[in-house]
Formats: structure tokens, C-alpha cells, sequence
């Protein structure tokens, strides 16, 4: 196996533990772990959209950026927006600066 395929799974199974636990299974986990995971997830999403802004997907990168900073934003209550809102401000500001990367 090589590193990529690693921590595609890994990633894959951080998911999946996510996921089953926001549907409702008690899965067991310290809440501590799961509180600092809810307050790192968008810092990751940051890391990575700077990632992918360096290289040739710069759009996707900055779409990455502003959700994960908007989320940071939220989690630590300097704005409060739902997920929903933010969702809708990601999408119109891509639509801004698909429209403005188009006309330059």
C-alpha cells in the first residue's frame, strides 16, 4: 500500500465515525475527542484549500479557504450563521469569482 492509499483510508474511516455518530449511534467516544475534532475539522479544511490553491485547482482551494473559514468563524461564536447560510455564502462567492476569473 502505498502513502496515498493510507491516508485515504484513514480519512475514510474518520468520516465513516462522523458520520455513524451524527445519525445517532452511541458509538462510545469520548466527548472530550469529538470536541476538539468539531473545533480542528475546519482548520483542516483550511490547510488543505490553501493545499490545493497552490497548485492547479486554484478555485477549488479558495472554496476550501472560505468554508473552512467561515466555519472557524462560527465555531468560536464571532459569527453566527447556520450551516445552511454559509453553505449559500460559499456557493454565491464561487459564482463571483467563477463570473470575475471569466471575464478577465
Amino acid at each position: 500500500m502505498t502513502g496515498r492509499m493510507i491516508r485515504g483510508l484513514i480519512l475514510i474511516i474518520i468520516g465513516a465515525v462522523f458520520f455513524l455518530y451524527n445519525l445517532g449511534y452511541d458509538l462510545n467516544l469520548d466527548y472530550y475527542w469529538l470536541t476538539i475534532m468539531d473545533n480542528i475539522w475546519p482548520i483542516i479544511l483550511v490547510a488543505v484549500g490553501i493545499s490545493i490553491a497552490n497548485g492547479q485547482r486554484k478555485s477549488v482551494g479558495y472554496i476550501l479557504i472560505l468554508l473552512g473559514l467561515i466555519l472557524v468563524l462560527r465555531n468560536y461564536e464571532i459569527i453566527t450563521i447556520s450551516l445552511g447560510k454559509t453553505i449559500r455564502i460559499v456557493i454565491a462567492s464561487f459564482l463571483v469569482f467563477l463570473g470575475l476569473k471569466k471575464a478577465m
